[in-house]
C-alpha cells in the first residue's frame, strides 16, 4: 500500500485521481488495470468518501465522480458530487443517474482492505423499524397468500445485497418478495411506482454465476420484470410468511 493512499471503513482509496474524466466503461477498465483488486467504488462507498471531502480526496475538483452502481429504475449510472455552495448530496434518492455511455465523470479507484463496515444498514435497520412498529396496523395480512405486508416501505433506492441483509435486520421473518406472483398481488393492494426487487435470482435459471436478481418494474400495476446484476439498485418492500408469526 502507498503511504499516500487513505483508509477508511474497510475501504482502501487510491491516492489520487486519474487526471482524465472518463466514460463509466473507461473508468472501469482504468481501474481493473491498476490490478491487485483495484475497481470503481459503490456508490454508498463514493458517498463515504465524497462526505470526507478534502481528507481524503485531497486537492479534488467539485465535479461528478463516478461509481459501478446502477439504478434499475432509470438504468442510468448512480454518480456523487460535492459542491462547495450546496454542500454534499449525500442521500442516495437525491442523486442524479448520468447516462454512461457517453456522460464523463472523475474517477478516484478503491480495493477492499479488511471487514467491509456496514453499520449503515444497521442505521437503516433501526430506522425503518421503528416505523413498521408505528404502522403495524396498517399491514396487509393475506390468509389466501400467507403473507403480511408490510405498510411501511423504505425510501431509496438499495442494491440487492444491502436490501437483503436489510430485511434480515429489521426483525425475524421478513424478506424480500420471492418472485415477480408475489409483487403483482402486492401491487394490487398497495400503491407503489418504480422498480422493486425480489428474491428470485440468476440461479433459478441455470446462469453459471449467481450474480443477478429479479426485479419488477411496477406503473399502476406490474408492467414488467428482468434480471439485472445484484449490484444495481431497486426498491425495497417487506413481507413475512404468516407462517414465521
Amino acid at each position: 500500500m502507498s503511504t499516500k493512499n487513505k483508509m477508511l471503513k474497510g475501504l482502501e482509496i487510491y491516492e489520487k485521481d486519474f487526471p482524465e474524466l472518463m466514460t463509466f466503461e473507461d473508468a472501469a477498465s482504468a481501474c481493473e488495470k491498476l490490478g491487485d483488486g483495484w475497481r470503481l467504488p459503490t456508490i454508498r462507498e463514493l458517498s463515504e468518501i465524497i462526505r470526507e471531502g478534502t481528507e481524503i480526496l485531497g486537492d479534488y475538483k467539485s465535479e461528478s465522480y463516478l461509481s459501478s452502481t446502477f439504478s434499475s429504475f432509470s438504468g442510468q449510472l448512480w454518480h456523487c458530487v460535492h459542491s462547495e455552495i450546496s454542500g454534499l448530496v449525500s442521500e442516495l434518492e437525491d442523486l442524479v443517474g448520468l447516462e454512461s455511455d457517453y456522460v464523463e465523470g472523475r474517477v478516484r479507484a478503491v480495493r477492499s482492505a479488511g471487514k467491509k463496515d456496514n453499520s449503515y444498514l444497521k442505521e437503516i435497520a433501526a430506522s425503518i423499524k421503528e416505523k413498521m412498529d408505528d404502522q403495524k396496523e396498517s399491514n396487509i395480512v393475506s390468509e389466501s397468500e400467507g403473507l403480511e405486508i408490510s405498510h411501511a416501505n423504505l425510501t431509496g433506492e438499495y442494491t440487492w445485497y444491502e436490501a437483503t441483509e436489510i430485511c434480515k435486520l429489521v426483525g425475524k421473518g421478513w424478506h424480500l418478495p420471492v418472485d415477480p406472483d408475489a409483487l403483482e398481488f402486492i401491487c394490487q393492494n398497495m400503491d407503489l411506482y418504480g422498480h422493486y426487487w425480489t428474491e428470485e435470482t440468476s440461479a433459478l435459471f441455470g446462469e453459471e454465476e449467481d450474480d443477478k436478481a429479479m426485479s419488477v418494474e411496477i406503473d399502476g400495476g406490474l408492467s414488467g420484470s428482468d434480471l439485472c446484476s445484484k449490484n444495481n439498485t431497486a426498491q425495497i418492500i417487506f413481507v413475512k410468511d404468516l407462517a414465521e408469526e
